[in-house]
């Protein structure tokens, strides 16, 4: 770890937040800033670390440490824009928390605490990711975190991304404009009258050369036929009779059937008792039908809710998972295969989690149900194998699983935390229903 900046103790203190400040919560933001958006955001808060002269803002990033306003002046200006989408990014998601259903209020002042206070000369460069040395501060004199300070930083960066204006290009100077000759003046109209159009002699009138209609030529054969045929008619009247019936076409009759056939009068009358019979038994089945009953579908069971693990099984799951037994030991355990995180943070301000195994003396040595780990009878595990320091400890559990589906999606968990101190031990029960952090207790070591 390299040593960013030391910040005095004076005119800036830490941001109160819960049971001590927002720095004491390091370890929550990062991880949930890594998860949501991405690994640029987590790294944007250096790690802080408390002494007696000040605090130290430290990173492990390596590269040239420099600060905004040493950088020249292109590169001064990419880096102001991507700091103010870096604090743009961090607070939608704030606001994101505050909007679900049922507000995750929690990691959202979290959030809105670490960013509020930042000023302009807490931004410095670690090769190309901004770092915020002095993220978490407010003024002294302040009671809160005023909401505007983070506007007004936006505000300066935003400047700061913006390129210098350029002066308006020189307009050429115009040649001077040549006098233009006056047009000559139109001949008068009289002059541009058209002659009047020649009119062509009419000419003689042809006369129409027309021949009979065409229907006319068809009226006498036609005629001539119809008066043949009467004259037949009148003559000869049989004949033509029986010429016009001969070409008529005969009826059609349908053959009637065979007289005394053998067994077709019974064969149809057990036709027809066999049609009677077929009704009456779809009769018969559709009355059955009607009368028939479907059994009740039976109601599903109702899920049984979870319940915390009894102390007694947590210590058949330190055994199962090789858990090292120590003077003082803090042991979270559920059931099922949702993921929980423990959280210890120490009286010198470190935090024990997954993401910083050790500190304070103590150590994270069993850790389940991440990535494609799970068990349905998890447990967690932070052990100090020699004396702890004094001082007073606090207990932390998030809800890895909330922060990704969202908040009123996911199924409350309920937890057992038990504290073992020489041989005394004391427990305590709660349920995760959001990310959190969700504070379970404390206690003190004299």
């Amino acid at each position: 770890m390299r040593l960013i900046l030391r910040t005095p103790h004076g005119d800036r203190v830490p941001v109160p937040v819960l049971d001590g400040t927002v720095l004491d919560y390091v370890e929550p933001i990062q991880e949930y800033l890594r998860t949501t958006c991405s690994e640029r955001h987590a790294r944007l808060l250096a790690r802080p670390s408390r002494r007696r002269e000040g605090i130290d803002w430290l990173t492990d990033l390596p590269g040239t440490v420099c600060r905004l306003d040493e950088l020249d002046a292109a590169a001064q200006q990419a880096g102001a824009a991507t700091t103010a989408a870096l604090l743009r990014d961090i607070a939608a998601a704030a606001a994101r928390l505050r909007a679900q259903p049922r507000a995750q209020d929690t990691m959202a002042r979290l959030l809105d605490a670490a960013i509020a206070g930042v000023t302009p000369g807490d931004i410095h460069f670690v090769g190309d990711q901004p770092v915020l040395a002095g993220w978490g501060l407010r003024a002294a004199r302040l009671g809160a975190v005023e909401a505007s300070a983070n506007h007004e930083l936006l505000g300066e960066l935003d400047r700061l991304a913006q390129p210098p204006a350029e002066p308006p290009p020189a307009t050429p100077a115009q040649p001077p404009v040549a006098p233009v000759a006056p047009l000559p003046k139109p001949p008068p109209v009289a002059s541009l009258r058209m002659p009047p159009p020649a009119v062509a002699p009419p000419t003689a009138p042809v006369a129409a050369i027309r021949g009979p209609a065409p229907s006319a030529r068809l009226v006498v054969p036609v005629l001539l036929a119809l008066l043949l045929l009467a004259a037949a008619a009148w003559l000869l009247p049989g004949p033509l009779a029986a010429a016009v019936a001969a070409l008529r076409p005969p009826p059609l009759a349908c053959p009637a059937p065979p007289q005394g056939a053998p067994g077709l009068a019974a064969a149809r009358e057990q036709e027809t008792a066999l049609r009677t019979r077929l009704l009456q038994l779809e009769q018969m089945i559709g009355a059955r039908v009607l009368q028939c009953r479907l059994p009740p579908v039976p109601a599903a069971a109702a899920p049984r809710p979870a319940t915390a693990p009894p102390a007694a099984a947590i210590d058949q799951r330190l055994i199962r998972n090789n858990a090292r037994q120590g003077r003082a030991q803090v042991t979270l355990a559920w059931n099922g295969r949702a993921d929980l995180d423990l959280y210890v943070r120490c009286p010198n301000g470190e935090v024990i989690s997954f993401g910083k195994r050790q500190g304070g003396g103590g150590e994270l040595d069993v850790d389940m149900n991440f990535g494609t780990q799970h068990s349905d009878e998890p447990v967690e595990h932070v052990t100090w194998a020699q004396d702890p320091p004094a001082g007073t400890y606090t207990v932390l559990v998030t809800y890895p699983d909330a922060r990704q589906a969202g908040t009123g999606t996911v199924p409350p968990v309920p937890f057992t935390v038990r504290i073992d101190i020489g041989e005394t031990s004391h427990t305590e029960q709660g349920t995760a229903r959001e990310y959190g952090p969700l504070r379970v207790t404390s206690f003190h070591v004299p």
